[in-house]
């Protein structure tokens, strides 16, 4: 997980009519055989819809986002992988490859919540699309002389759906569950609780 291995600097702001603006970048540090130069970007929307001391509020999110860049390194041939044995066997060569994998994503979600008077309860829905557009190229120099330069492109559209809950016990305790769902490639559920120390 390079988000774990390398600083990822990340910046939220404000701007007029209640828009906000994300970011974060994951600059190119390498981390064991890939070097990374990933930017995300969102512009979100919170709005309250409606809301009173009696009734609890009900709040929408519409929210863009996309992602960009690149990572490069030994993604297909690293140095352990090299071999001068078998030249119809992979990675038969002595220098390791040098790949390039661009993520390309960008997609858009619209969320509901409703949170109860005293902050009782809360429970949300959303749904969103993503468009994802990877590429990746292999740049790999066999012995017998041959260069794989083979690119690989996909074009998919995931949707995805998700909604969850959670009640207050008490005064420091609070129990969730959570679906979410692409109903292209999985679904999750989950069960949580949650103790707040005063």
């Amino acid at each position: 997980d390079l988000d774990t291995l390398s600083p990822t600097y990340r910046l939220t702001i404000g701007l007029p009519g209640g828009l906000l603006l994300e970011g974060s970048y994951l600059p190119p540090i390498k981390v064991a055989d890939a070097k990374p130069n990933l930017g995300s970007f969102a512009l979100s929307w919170p709005h309250r819809l409606s809301g009173d001391s009696e009734h609890g509020s009900l709040s929408m999110l519409l929210r863009a986002h996309a992602t960009l860049g690149k990572v490069e390194g030994a993604i297909t041939c690293p140095e352990k992988d090299l071999q001068t044995d078998e030249p119809s066997a992979a990675c038969y060569g002595t220098t390791e490859s040098s790949d390039t994998y661009k993520p390309n994503m960008f997609g858009g979600e619209v969320g509901l919540s409703k949170q109860s008077a005293g902050d009782r309860w809360g429970a949300y829905a959303s749904t969103g699309v993503t468009w994802l557009r990877p590429r990746f190229q292999v740049g790999f120099q066999y012995l017998d002389g041959a260069y794989d330069d083979t690119k690989i492109s996909v074009d998919l559209t995931r949707f995805a759906v998700g909604a969850g809950a959670w009640y207050r016990l008490g005064a420091g305790t609070a129990v969730t569950g959570e679906l979410y769902s692409v109903p292209a490639d999985a679904t999750t559920f989950r069960l949580g609780a949650a103790y707040t120390f005063r």
